[in-house]
């Protein structure tokens, strides 16, 4: 069976300052989350277009990282205001419904695998001391190069707009 094409988003973020949210951003996290509980109350979360769409791809043994955080929003349990850099994160994933993770980029020793960004939180985590982030989107084969484009540029828009700093895309096909 061939596998499908994908693509790998990926924007390194330089000079950037992690601190708090404001407050802004953590409510709009906040009221995204209880639309998505009452959302889900109706719809079950494999029937959601993006997971329904990664389900089928990944066939995965264990659940994404990306999908636990809409069980956990099932259950009532909102996702806690982290800094800035998570909680846009939670945010894209929630919002574009693919797996999105973030590194720091000068603790990276080894590329970056896809199962550390479906899977794992913790590979090179970010500090209040880091500057430099590496945020890899993996985003589905139904998504068009152009229109994934203009997603990582909004992004990184909107991250580089709370959290300061400079970013370059990169954006690739690739198969999983």
């Amino acid at each position: 069976m061939q596998q499908p094409m994908i693509k790998v988003g990926t924007i390194y973020y330089h000079n950037i300052t992690i601190a708090d949210a404001p407050q802004m951003i953590k409510g709009r996290v906040r009221l995204y989350q209880e639309n998505l509980f009452l959302e889900m109350e109706q719809t079950p979360i494999e029937e959601r277009q993006g997971i329904k769409q990664w389900l089928s791809i990944l066939q995965p043994v264990q659940t994404p990282y990306f999908i636990t955080l809409f069980e956990k929003i099932k259950q009532g349990n909102f996702l806690p205001s982290t800094n800035g850099v998570q909680d846009v994160n939670h945010f894209f994933m929630l919002q574009y419904e693919t797996p999105i993770q973030v590194f720091d980029t000068d603790q990276l020793s080894t590329p970056i695998t896809i199962q550390e960004v479906l899977y794992k939180n913790t590979i090179a985590p970010i500090t209040t001391q880091t500057t430099n982030i590496t945020q890899v989107f993996y985003l589905p084969p139904s998504l068009s190069l152009t229109n994934a484009e203009a997603l990582l540029q909004a992004a990184a828009k909107m991250f580089t707009q709370i959290n300061g700093g400079e970013f370059i895309i990169s954006l690739k096909e690739d198969t999983l």
